[in-house]
């Protein structure tokens, strides 16, 4: 909604699997409820087309980045803001935690299921290999909690934590379970120490974005 804010004469459609999107939105924003990794139905092209956090939703990337690029106007623009397992470490602090042990089977119950959780680190190739032209990736460093000593990436750790923490269950339960073939009893109490190392603002675990 941002975009069609601050773009009034821009048309701006979203699209979502699911129904949850507000009643009350800019003028020059739609929603249509649709599956982007299905045959693309478009009538036009585009100037921009964005993503974000979109891991573990599309378990293809090279069939959505040219649908993507088989529907930009010359000239036009894809942006992609993803996350990309596993978190990363400045130091030592992170060796035999159980985030390192979370994150590790994260990948590899999700790659069990046909899902890649680390596809982010492959887009830029992709989007290059496609045909678009002045790919830049930028890699952010969004801590995992406050452990950070600067003011503004103490509180992008802030923020990082409360998203991290809320969907830590949403985020695992199916990997672990489907994937992995662990009871969901196993999962909640594996998670609770997850969720300890988390918060442990001696451990110095960063997300790539």
């Amino acid at each position: 909604m941002c975009i069609a804010d601050s773009h009034p004469e821009a048309e701006v459609i979203g699209v979502d699997l699911s129904p949850i999107q507000p009643n009350f939105v800019p003028p020059n924003l739609q929603f249509q409820i649709d599956d982007i990794e299905k045959e693309w139905t478009f009538s036009r092209n585009f100037d921009f087309i964005f993503s974000r956090m979109m891991t573990g939703a599309i378990t293809d990337w090279k069939t959505y980045i040219q649908n993507c690029f088989d529907h930009t106007e010359p000239g036009g623009y894809l942006e992609v803001q993803d996350i990309c397992y596993p978190p990363r470490y400045i130091d030592e602090s992170g060796k035999g935690t159980s985030i390192e042990k979370w994150a590790a089977n994260m990948i590899d119950g999700a790659s069990k299921l046909g899902v890649a959780i680390d596809s982010a680190k492959g887009v830029k190739k992709i989007m290059e290999d496609i045909g678009y032209l002045d790919v830049v990736e930028t890699v952010y460093q969004w801590p995992m909690n406050t452990w950070p000593a600067d003011k503004k990436m103490k509180e992008i750790g802030l923020w990082a934590h409360h998203a991290g923490i809320s969907n830590l269950d949403g985020l695992s339960m199916v990997i672990y379970t489907h994937g992995l073939g662990w009871s969901p009893e196993a999962v909640t109490l594996f998670l609770a120490d997850v969720r300890k190392d988390m918060k442990n603002s001696k451990i110095h675990a960063y997300w790539p974005m």
